[in-house]
Parts: structure tokens; sequence; C-alpha cells
């Protein structure tokens, strides 16, 4: 459900139907009041009724008009409530999305397999399972989804405003690996190889990794590290996800890792990390910028390097 224009189209019925029913109560007056003088046990509405069932009806008739000047008087107040600017509509749109998928998760899992959740992490239950959804901002990465094995409470999304802590950067290192023979390997060396720092291999359930425990003095940088199937083949290989714990001090936040077919033939490696780390803010990125860089050029240099040689090139 794309926020802004989901719900505001109910409302505009919602004021429709507001808008017709004073004529509405007005013309169930009139049908009131020609059944309230009418003698007892005359005919009305092609039935000859008895007095008590005229008296009935005028009861009948009367109570509608009640509940519908009621009716009229709730739905009033609800639009008044709902607003007419674009951000409260979206507001309004946000809220119902959160409350539907709270009743049916399946539904949102629906609306994200469409492409129409915004850019972020979305968790989603499924069969008994929680799922991290993830949207990249960057559309050159797909959408996918891993096992929510870190025990993540919320998602999060990237705005890159200077005001927060949002932030994203992206490595990219050429190669010389062609890719008709290499794609496969680099899938592997990237599982055998996922963080910076000395690793278990990459899986689809997540594995437990210290991302930063190449730097003995930092705090730990516990992540998982996920393998998620090529969304095309001929042009990818399979993504790498490593997706920060709670006790990293990063957190929330992810790196996506893959190679890609190059013009030339032979296979880019990229990285892409996304987070909402208050030690990666803006404010601060002179500092951690060049060294995202560094540490990511390195650990491609060495994808590139184990490639190699297994392909007996190097």
């Amino acid at each position: 459900m794309v926020s802004g224009q989901g719900f505001q189209v109910t409302h505009e019925m919602l004021r429709s139907a507001a808008g017709q029913l004073p004529n509405q109560v007005a013309a169930l007056g009139q049908i009131r009041g020609t059944v309230s003088v009418r003698v007892p046990g005359t005919a009305f509405a092609n039935v000859t009724g008895s007095p008590g069932a005229s008296a009935g009806h005028g009861a009948n008739i009367d109570a509608m008009v009640r509940k519908l000047v009621l009716e009229s008087d709730r739905l009033q107040g609800l639009i008044g409530g709902i607003g007419t600017t674009t951000a409260e509509f979206r507001s309004f749109d946000d809220e119902q999305a959160r409350r539907l998928g709270e009743q049916n998760p399946d539904v949102v899992l629906a609306q994200a397999d469409a492409g129409a959740t915004q850019p972020g992490v979305t968790i989603v239950q499924r069969d008994g399972r929680e799922f991290l959804h993830i949207q990249p901002s960057n559309r050159d990465w797909p959408a996918f989804e891993i096992p929510n094995t870190v025990g993540a409470k919320e998602g999060f999304r990237v705005t890159n405003d200077w005001l927060d802590s949002s932030h994203t950067y992206s490595v990219d290192t050429a190669t010389s690996i062609p890719f008709d023979r290499g794609r496969d390997l680099v899938g592997q060396a990237y599982a055998e190889n996922p963080t910076p720092g000395p690793d278990r291999p990459a899986t689809p359930e997540g594995t437990l990794n210290d991302a930063l425990d190449f730097m003995p003095l930092t705090p730990n940088g516990n992540v998982h590290s996920y393998v998620v199937p090529s969304t095309d083949p001929s042009r990818y290989t399979d993504m790498i996800v490593n997706y920060t714990r709670s006790d990293h001090i990063l957190d929330p936040g992810y790196v996506l890792r893959r190679g890609v077919l190059a013009e030339d033939g032979t296979v880019t490696l990229q990285t892409w990390g996304e987070g909402d780390g208050f030690a990666q803010n803006w404010t601060f990125s002179p500092a951690w910028r060049p060294m995202n860089w560094g540490v990511w050029e390195l650990n491609q240099g060495q994808i590139e390097s184990t490639v190699l040689q297994r392909l007996g090139i190097k």
C-alpha cells in the first residue's frame, strides 16, 4: 500500500456519503411525518395495517431517522479527524497499514512482494516464522528476505537526513575474473569471507560472525551472515547479507555483497551498506567513509585473489 494513496479514496467516499446524509435524513423525516398522520388501520405502502402495525411502523421510522442522524454526526467527526493534507493522509495510511499487518501479516508480505513498500527493513511473519523484508534504498539491489535470526525487534528506514543517523555507502572493485567461469566461485568466496574479520561461512539461516574482530580495541561487531540466491544468475552472483545484532556498535544496519557482470565480461565486486547507527551519522562521514572504503576494498581484494587462484589464473 502506497502511503497517501491507499486510503485517500475512502476518505473521499466518506465525504460524499456525508454530503448525502442530510438529504436522506430529510426524506425519511417526510416519510415519518406522512405515516404519523395516517388513520390507524388504513393502508400504507400497499400493505393494510392494523393500528398496532401502523404505530410500530412509525416507531421504526423514527428509530431509523435517529440512527441516521447519529451516524451522520459520527461520520462528520471522523472525517474532520482524518484531515485533508497529504501528510495527514500519509499518517493515516501508515497506521491503517500497521494495523492491517498485525491482523494479517501475509497481506503486508504480499504488498512487499509487489514492490509497494518504501525502502527500508520491515518485520513480517509467515508460516509461524519471522522474517526481515529488506528493500534497499539503492534500487540496483533487489528486495529480499532473510530469517530474523538476529532477533531484530523493529525495522528501520534510511532517509539520508543530516538530522538523523541513517546512512549508506558503496564500494565497487573491478577485477580480472571472467564472469562466465568465475560467477559461482565468486559467490563461494564471498560466502567463505563475508566480513573483514576472520569468518565462519555465511548460510541461508545466518551464521554468527564478528565483523570487527580485526579491530580488537573496538566494541563487538556481531552480525549474522546470510546467503541469498541470485535473482538473475546471468548477471549477478549469489548475494551475501551481513545483518547487525543488537549488540553491534552500528546496529541497526546491514551490508550487501555480490559480484556483477561488467561490460567487458569480467566481475565487478560490490558492497553496499545501509544503517541507522549513531556512530555512522552523516556528520561523522569524513572519518568513517575512508575507513569503510579501505576495509571493504581490502576484503574484495582477498575475494579476487581467492577466485583467481581457484581458476588457475594467478
